[in-house]
């Protein structure tokens, strides 16, 4: 996680961090809403359907329980893997 902060730092944004315990989606919420937050980010390990239906999906929990935008960003290896 500071590893990823520092590159961002770098190129000049503005960049916190956090550590929270509990349900992610939540937590995830809470925070943006005590920032306040004018959009969510968050990655995509991009497991199919069938894994969101059985093990649930913090990203999918996020974009329907948001009360603001949420962009959900997949990882350049799926999008390549896919691609092939």
């Amino acid at each position: 996680m500071t590893a990823a902060a520092a590159r961002l730092a770098q190129t000049g944004l503005d960049v916190e961090t956090a550590l929270l315990a509990g349900d992610p989606a939540e937590k995830i919420l809470e925070l943006a809403r005590d920032q306040p937050a004018d959009l969510v980010v968050v990655g995509s390990r991009g497991n199919g359907t069938m894994a969101e239906a059985l093990l649930g999906s913090v990203s999918g929990a996020l974009v329907r329980r948001a009360d603001r935008p949420v962009l959900v960003a997949k990882h350049r290896a799926v999008r390549a893997q896919r691609a092939a």
